[in-house]
């Protein structure tokens, strides 16, 4: 063999390698990516985000920072024809901290640069030009959920590590999070600080996100894989690296609104309106596959209850009531809000359901989150996995498998030396002619429980538990109150639980 074709075999094996470790060959971006970036930034100093928007930005109330909306036509993905497109939120007023989104294709990942040539600022009298690249404050998934010509708005990541999604034919309500931490404890808000989307295929029905989390307390790396329908779905998988001890974890917390209620006296401040609240009670299947109903009631001091439990099967903030005349709200339309529910896809272990419910004056505060805390302590230097999927919904649809209770009224007369009186309706439990079900109830203070009577409600076909239960003393602890309905004195209702503090 001679020189010259030494030279160019040796030239063709280099440029092999050069051809196999080139950026392009790599394998393509995902999770352990994310994962391996936050089990780097873990072990570095938290700088806590400043904010450096001009101070015509700082300064925009909620309605002129509205105002500036994202032109249609730079739509991402709009030129491609894809059925996934994203639309991207200006930082203004609250939401400061911009953050870094890119995009996942066959090409690599690009990061999607800020311009504010994308916005209409509207009546806002600030010179755009002089703003920079700032940044985004989140983005929008527009996807065609509720007819084929129209893409909707489907999801929406916005603000520390909130987002929200919406099933067909939904309004918005309820908020998720990636992470809680330390509620009611000093809490930390971690923030989703970039993320990478990946570009969905022409036929695509489901979207892949892929997040970074970054906190005082915690980082972490998360994927989302969104599926819209008639129930919206999207699969989670968290890993999350601990800088320090965290006294209370939430897991697949969500974030809701409850004002009043059927069961409350109406505020003072309230107008027309019988009922508002985005959600109206807890639903909980535990790991046994009992299911259990916590209504939200409204109460002038914090609101703090665990459900301990093994490996749940799921939990949720429900809003079950979809009765507009309940509500009688032509604009928030509260009879449209979701239902969102968590069902783990790994072993979750012991731990609680934990349901926090705040104090509050009006209808524009979130004041309800529900999560599972892990029983075994959160140390820092170590590490968490989870999976779970939740789902945006409006009807049961299963959930529960059983006749679940359809309201609670109670009756509390000032007169401290008068009995309260419960009702709890039980809904979708049909009986033979004449037959009447077992009530199964149970109070944590013996002796308080009066006269149970239960009956058929011929109107709605609906059975009424109707039960009389002692006030507490001045000094006594708030009565724990189970109750169901039994045929053959089998379960045939889901568990009423609810909490006496009158």
């Amino acid at each position: 063999m001679n020189l010259r074709l030494h030279l160019w075999l040796g030239l063709l094996t280099v440029l092999a390698l050069v051809l196999t470790y080139s950026p392009a060959a790599q394998p393509n971006f995902g999770f352990n990516d994310v994962d391996a970036l936050a089990a780097r930034l873990v072990n570095s100093p938290y700088t806590k985000p400043v904010n450096r928007l001009p101070e015509y930005l700082r300064h925009l109330d909620y309605d002129k920072l509205r105002d500036i909306r994202w032109k249609d036509e730079f739509t991402f993905w709009r030129k491609k024809g894809l059925p996934f497109q994203l639309r991207f939120f200006h930082l203004g007023n609250t939401f400061y901290e911009p953050v870094d989104i890119n995009a996942v294709s066959s090409d690599g990942v690009h990061q999607i640069r800020f311009s504010n040539e994308f916005f209409n600022y509207g009546k806002n009298t600030f010179d755009p030009s002089t703003i920079g690249n700032i940044g985004y404050g989140g983005f929008r998934v527009h996807y065609p959920l509720n007819r084929p010509d129209f893409l909707d708005e489907v999801l929406v990541f916005q603000g520390a590590s909130y987002f929200r999604a919406l099933a067909k034919g939904q309004q918005y309500g309820l908020s998720a999070r990636g992470i809680a931490i330390n509620t009611l404890e000093g809490e930390d808000f971690p923030q989703f600080s970039r993320f990478w989307v990946r570009q969905p295929k022409r036929d695509a029905t489901e979207l892949t996100v892929y997040a970074l989390l970054e906190g005082r307390d915690v980082t972490g790396a998360y994927e989302f894989t969104l599926r819209p329908g008639e129930e919206t779905s999207m699969e989670v998988r968290a890993k999350l690296h601990f800088r320090n001890s965290v006294v209370r974890l939430g897991i697949a917390p969500g974030t809701s609104m409850y004002w009043y209620g059927e069961g409350d006296p109406k505020p003072k401040n309230a107008n027309f309106r019988p009922e508002v609240h985005d959600s109206d009670g807890l639903l909980i299947q535990t790991g046994t596959g009992e299911w259990l109903w916590r209504p939200l009631i409204a109460e002038p001091f914090i609101q703090d209850y665990a459900f301990k439990d093994k490996n749940p099967k799921g939990f949720g903030l429900i809003q079950r009531d979809r009765d507009f005349e309940h509500y009688q709200d032509l604009e928030a339309k509260y009879h449209q809000r979701p239902s969102l529910f968590v069902e783990p896809r790994s072993d979750w272990g012991e731990g609680s359901v934990e349901l926090i419910q705040l104090v509050t004056k009006d209808e524009y505060m979130d004041n309800v989150v529900a999560f599972w805390k892990p029983a075994q302590p959160i140390k820092a230097g170590t590490f968490m996995e989870f999976r779970y999927v939740m789902t945006w919904y409006n009807n049961h649809s299963g959930r529960p498998g059983l006749a679940r209770v359809k309201q609670t009224l109670v009756d509390a007369p000032s007169d401290a030396t008068r009995d309260t009186q419960i009702i709890v309706d039980f809904a979708g439990l049909e009986l033979a002619e004449g037959a009447v079900p077992q009530v199964d109830i149970t109070a944590a203070k013996p002796g308080t429980l009066g006269e149970v009577q239960v009956q058929k409600n011929d109107f709605d076909k609906s059975w009424r538990v109707t039960m009389k239960v002692r006030k507490r003393g001045k000094d006594e602890p708030p009565n724990e109150l189970l109750c169901r309905l039994l045929v053959n004195n089998k379960p045939a209702t889901e568990t009423w639980t609810y909490t006496l503090h009158r």
